[in-house]
């Protein structure tokens, strides 16, 4: 193959990402997910699977990285994508709570070979066509593609559940399986990446921890992204549609309130985040914790009116976590270790999520998931608002030293 074919043929993977991308997020299960799993397992077991599950995918991250390398990542998210398509269609037909152990089991292998491959794919794509530079640009556009996938799923996702309880999750699988399909007609790129060892594993690993507490700064804004990352994705993850659901609301108004919520949340924060170097940061790192709060304390007081909004402004928090604490994560470590100092952060982010989960399964059959809510209140309330103060102090500390050492 000439050079101009290999380059042709890595042209037609920015063209297919996309494309790809909008087929992926049609996750037309997301607003049904809770009122069909729940039929099979009761709320604290389904705690216990998903929180199993996501500890198998981040201790599988060391073995398929290695699998990626020797095989390739085209191949490992081909296969990947495969598996977690043919696990849908395996939960889709769940009959106990056997069936949704297996099936996330799988799902969770799945997922650990696509993370990392997929995007290094694209990643090794731009750098051998020298575009590397337009990642995070191409990254963005993605991800709103992502999210209107994403709405027309939530919205229709109701109606299809009507016609069929199976059919959201076969096709669901379906099209995760056409995502396989295209992945087989993308070009595996030959940039000689550096290959992965677990000695390279564990230094990277040793190295991103560091960075994570390298400073009293560094470590004080760490202890709150995993906090606030891992309570918010509790929520996105499980409980938002638990709570929703607990309040007498069907799944076809669900599909409704949900499409509109992800509709107008992404716009917000579309524009909020064109001025988001105008905005102080101090104010965002307060507003966090505030707006977490006010989502999580009423949970017992709340019906079908305060509900909602709830659900609204946790969602604002989990959504906006990416445009700005991922935003102010590049600017707290070093650019030589950034990615690995990041990772660490998911990492520390997902165990988190591990660890609520399991204390959450031992006790929401009993306490319901409305004391739940304002129990997760409570702890961020006790726990942000501390982190916060501290971090904004040192921070004013800090930056008041820069600018004295300037002049």
């Amino acid at each position: 193959m000439s050079r101009d074919q290999y380059l042709s043929k890595l042209r037609l993977n920015l063209k297919l990402w996309p494309i790809r991308t909008f087929i992926q997020s049609l996750l037309f299960f997301i607003p049904i997910w809770y009122a069909f799993e729940s039929q099979f397992a009761s709320p604290g077991t389904l705690n216990l699977i998903y929180a199993m599950t996501t500890f198998i995918t981040v201790s599988l991250e060391l073995p398929t990285g290695a699998l990626a390398d020797l095989f390739g990542r085209k191949n490992s998210t081909l296969i990947g994508l495969f598996i977690q398509g043919a696990s849908w269609i395996f939960i889709a037909n769940s009959q106990n709570s056997t069936w949704l152990w297996i099936g996330y089991f799988v799902n969770s292998i799945a997922v650990s070979l696509i993370s990392g491959a997929d995007e290094a794919l694209i990643f090794d794509t731009l750098k051998d066509l020298g575009q590397e530079k337009d990642f995070t640009k191409l990254s963005s556009k993605n991800s709103l593609i992502f999210r209107v996938g994403m709405i027309i799923a939530t919205l229709s996702g109701g109606l299809i559940y009507g016609l069929n309880q199976k059919l959201p999750y076969i096709l669901v699988g379906v099209v995760t399986i056409i995502s396989a399909l295209i992945t087989f007609f993308f070009t595996e790129p030959i940039t000689d990446s550096e290959k992965f060892t677990v000695s390279n594993y564990l230094r990277q690993t040793k190295i991103g921890f560091k960075q994570l507490f390298k400073t009293r700064e560094q470590a004080l804004f760490s202890a709150y992204y995993v906090v606030i990352g891992g309570i918010t994705f509790y929520y996105q993850y499980f409980l938002y549609l638990a709570f929703i659901t607990s309040l007498g609301f069907n799944t076809d108004q669900i599909s409704y309130i949900l499409s509109a919520f992800y509709l107008v949340n992404g716009s917000l924060i579309y524009f909020i985040s064109k001025y988001r170097n105008q905005i102080p940061k101090s104010y965002i790192i307060i507003a966090f914790p505030i707006i977490t709060a006010l989502g999580f304390l009423p949970g017992i007081f709340a019906g079908k009116f305060l509900g909602p909004i709830m659900v609204f402004l946790i969602m604002i928090a989990n959504m906006a976590r990416y445009n700005f604490l991922n935003h102010y994560a590049n600017d707290e470590y070093d650019s030589k270790y950034r990615a690995t100092a990041i990772s660490a952060l998911n990492m520390f982010t997902s165990l988190v999520f591990v660890a609520i989960s399991l204390l959450v399964s031992r006790v929401i059959d009993t306490l319901g998931v409305a004391i739940i809510m304002s129990a997760l209140g409570v702890l961020v309330v006790v726990s942000m608002l501390f982190i916060s103060t501290l971090y904004l102090n040192r921070h004013k500390l800090n930056l008041s030293k820069y600018i004295a050492l300037q002049h």
